[in-house]
């Protein structure tokens, strides 16, 4: 509540617009009751709100790590739909605090330790979170002087689940030093060591690596073997990530066992993350492996979707393309002969094999339509829907926390 009365006081004064968004996960009874209030007031207050709400089946264990999950996916989903940019989140200094004790406690290296980033860019929008330095005290404070109310969760009290038996713990471990000054401090910290590091990745990345549009890369194996192993295992994670398109970024502590092998050209080929890793002669090739990708899936009117967590797809218009059956597919090995003998394609060749089976093609009745790895279009399809449906590779993970160039 605080965070929608400091943002929309920001945004009304720049002339921008703000959505709040409420995420039901229908855990427990009375949480459609505290979305549709926390709705009444948004509308009594002239903000614009929505709420999402998490349907199917729900887990049986792991619940707050998978309503975290599909909480984000949710929030990025709406966002990705509606072409917001940037998208809020409330989490402050205590969250941020027991984010730092939570990871502690598990054995969290460098990365996890820095805790949750005030910044984070994704394929679609940029994570902010402005409210970290704040106190819950100082922000209750504000809404008791605004005369704004707001609602407790009842989650936050239930013993079934870690955090919540943190929080019971936080005074003990206090008169141990614990603090939630001691483990802000340590978050800092360990946010400069990870900013350093991923600017020295970054940097090593510039150097070795050239990342083509379809979606793989090649790296110069004796630049990465040369450079720093923790540095090298770092830049590898991150390219990984991005060239796999999986949900999580592989920890250095694990890409960095498989270097020595990869950079002296022992190791001629592995799987790692979603990718296949092959060493020929001075190189390392990334590709997607040819598995696990998703099915064929129609293309929906005024869509904006990330295929397979790598190519985002985005359909303009209020109805399907001159009404026809449009589909998102993985390029299958049957495709091969029709393009070659296609006079609309012509760089087909130009791509490593490997990297054809990884992307996605739009095809409809005539077979099919769109390669855009190719820069190829149908000459009809290309008439009707040419401006209408644009696909480009933009993974979920970034390379560099302030995007990249291709070359």
């Amino acid at each position: 509540m605080a965070l929608c009365r400091l943002a929309t006081d920001w945004v009304n004064a720049r002339g921008g617009d703000l959505t709040a968004l409420t995420v039901d996960h229908g855990l427990r009874q009375g949480s459609a009751e505290e979305a549709h209030c926390v709705a009444a007031w948004m509308r009594r207050f002239g903000i614009s709100h929505r709420i999402l709400d998490w349907v199917g089946t729900k887990p049986a264990s792991g619940v707050q790590e998978a309503a975290r999950a599909e909480r984000y996916r949710l929030l990025l989903a709406w966002c990705r739909e509606h072409d917001i940019r940037y998208l809020l989140l409330g989490h402050h200094r205590a969250d941020q605090a027991e984010t730092v004790l939570h990871r502690l406690l598990r054995g969290s290296g460098l990365s996890g330790l820095a805790a949750m980033a005030a910044a984070v860019e994704t394929a679609d929008v940029r994570i902010l979170r402005p409210l970290l330095t704040w106190s819950p005290a100082v922000l209750r404070g504000l809404l008791h002087q605004w005369g704004w109310p707001w609602l407790e969760d009842p989650s936050n009290r239930d013993p079934r689940f870690a955090r919540t038996q943190l929080r019971k713990a936080s005074a003990s471990l206090a008169a141990f030093g614990v603090t939630t000054d001691a483990l802000l401090a340590l978050a800092a910290d360990a946010t400069t060591a990870r900013s350093t590091m991923q600017a020295a990745a970054e940097q090593l990345i510039a150097a070795a690596c050239g990342l083509h549009p379809a979606g793989f890369a090649r790296i110069d194996r004796r630049v990465l073997g040369a450079a720093p192993a923790e540095v090298a295992a770092a830049a590898l994670a991150r390219l990984l990530a991005a060239i796999g398109g999986g949900a999580y970024v592989p920890t250095a502590a694990r890409v960095r066992t498989m270097l020595p092998g990869l950079t002296d050209g022992m190791t001629r080929s592995l799987t790692l993350c979603r990718c296949r890793v092959l060493s020929r002669d001075d190189a390392l090739w990334l590709f997607r492996e040819q598995r696990g990708l998703p099915g064929e899936m129609p293309l929906q009117a005024a869509c904006h979707q990330l295929w397979d967590g790598r190519f985002k797809i985005v359909c303009r218009g209020a109805s399907p393309p001159s009404g026809r059956d449009l589909r998102v597919r993985p390029f299958a090995a049957g495709d091969v002969q029709t393009l070659r003998a296609a006079e609309w394609v012509t760089d087909l060749e130009t791509l490593p094999s490997l990297a054809w089976g990884t992307l996605p093609i739009l095809s409809d009745e005539k077979g099919p339509a769109m390669v855009p790895a190719f820069d190829a279009w149908r000459p009809d399809f290309l008439e009707l829907h040419g401006e209408i449906v644009q696909m480009a590779w933009k993974p979920r993970h970034g390379i560099a926390e302030g995007g990249c160039f291709i070359r």
